[in-house]
């Protein structure tokens, strides 16, 4: 076989690969992890369910790789969104809405991340991309502790930033997972439950006086 020949070769397995990948994001995204099937999968990609095992053999390691995308993908988002603020609160509270926008868009992909870790095998990629978005957080903190914008209510900067994913993670989860009770019991909106993301980042980090 030639280089070119080669090359072709991986590229179509590159391209069937993403191809999968991006079926399954949808396919999660619609209908969640625990819904969706590889049956499924294999139909919304067009390709046969016999070459999917070849690339994942089942929905355990498809849930890997898009736990890896996933986090990257918030990642990304984060950066773009505190990009947009200046002050140190400002960004922290795009930090947490940041969150609350990716499980919004994306739930499929936003279960993969909050699903049990040890039915993922959490190799050197998905350890840099999760330390990715908490360092994120930290250097946040870290740097408004020195300009004077912040106070650190937690032991340490980290657990600081989890704090942050757990406020955003449980106000989002009950927006989506309980808008009918809270209509129907609570006469509260889950757009207003968003809303409180910002005043609890608030009134945490907030320097008094």
């Amino acid at each position: 076989m030639s280089r070119n020949e080669r090359s072709s070769t991986l590229e179509e397995k590159e391209l069937r690969r993403s191809q999968i990948i991006q079926s399954a994001i949808e396919e999660f995204d619609d209908v969640g992890f625990e819904k969706a099937t590889m049956s499924n999968i294999s139909k919304r990609s067009g390709l046969s369910r016999t070459l999917i095992n070849f690339y994942f053999k089942d929905k355990k390691s498809l849930h890997k790789e898009l736990e890896v995308i996933a986090l990257g993908m918030l990642a990304k988002l984060m950066k773009k969104e505190t990009l947009k603020a200046h002050h140190s609160l400002e960004k922290l509270k795009k930090c947490a809405l940041s969150f609350v926008k990716f499980h919004q868009k994306h739930k499929g992909l936003y279960d993969c991340i909050m699903r049990d870790d040890e039915q993922v095998e959490i190799g050197p990629v998905l350890k840099e991309n999760s330390l990715e978005i908490s360092d994120l957080a930290i250097d946040i903190i870290e740097s408004g502790l020195k300009k004077g914008e912040l106070k650190n209510p937690y032991p340490s900067t980290r657990e600081a930033a989890m704090a942050i994913w757990c406020i955003a993670h449980g106000h989002s989860a009950i927006s989506i997972n309980k808008k009918d009770i809270l209509k129907d019991y609570w006469s509260i909106s889950p757009k207003s439950i968003l809303q409180n993301v910002d005043l609890v980042i608030h009134a945490l980090f907030q320097i008094d006086g």
